[in-house]
C-alpha cells in the first residue's frame, strides 16, 4: 500500500485537507483597518480584543471541507480494488473543484459587497496543491491499471 507513490500522494491529499480545516481560507481588510477572515465554517469580522464576530455562515464550505479529507483516506486503503479507487479520485477531484468554486464564490461576493481587499494566505492555495496531488495519484494508479492489464494479455 505505502510502497506506492500513488499513496503517498494520497496520504498528502489527507494532510493538507486536514491543515485546511484548521486554517483561515481568506483574509480580508478594508480602508479602515477593519479585519475579516473566513474558515470553513464562516466569515467573521476580527474585533478588538482579536476576538472572531460572526458575519454569514457558509454551511456547504463545512460539508465540503469535512468530506474531502474522509473520501481522501478512504481512497488509500482501496488499493487492492485499482477500477475503484480511480472513481473514488475522480469524486475526490470534483470535490476538490467543487470547494474552489464554493470558497472563491463566497469570498468573491462578500469581497465585492463590501469593498475589501483580499490578503494573501498559504491556506487559500491547498485545494489546488490537492487538485495537482490527486491528479499525480491518478495517473499513478492508471499507470498500474495499464500494467496489469499488458500481463494479462501476456498471458
Amino acid at each position: 500500500m505505502i510502497q506506492r507513490i500513488q499513496s503517498v500522494f494520497l496520504l498528502l491529499t489527507t494532510i493538507l485537507a486536514g491543515l485546511f480545516l484548521t486554517g483561515e481560507i481568506f483574509k480580508f481588510a478594508d480602508s479602515k483597518d477593519s479585519e475579516f477572515l473566513m474558515n470553513m465554517s464562516g466569515i467573521f469580522r476580527i474585533g478588538a480584543e482579536r476576538e472572531l464576530l460572526p458575519v454569514m455562515k457558509t454551511l456547504p464550505l463545512l460539508i465540503l471541507s469535512l468530506l474531502i479529507p474522509v473520501v481522501s483516506l478512504i481512497s488509500i486503503f482501496l488499493f487492492k480494488k485499482r477500477k475503484i479507487q480511480l472513481k473514488v479520485i475522480l469524486m475526490l477531484f470534483l470535490l476538490n473543484l467543487l470547494l474552489i468554486g464554493i470558497a472563491a464564490f463566497y469570498g468573491i461576493s462578500f469581497m465585492s459587497r463590501n469593498q475589501l481587499s483580499l490578503l494573501p494566505r498559504f491556506e487559500m492555495f491547498i485545494p489546488l496543491i490537492n487538485i495537482i496531488l490527486i491528479i499525480l495519484a491518478w495517473r499513478g494508479i492508471k499507470n498500474d491499471e495499464d500494467l496489469v492489464r499488458s500481463y494479462d494479455r501476456l498471458r
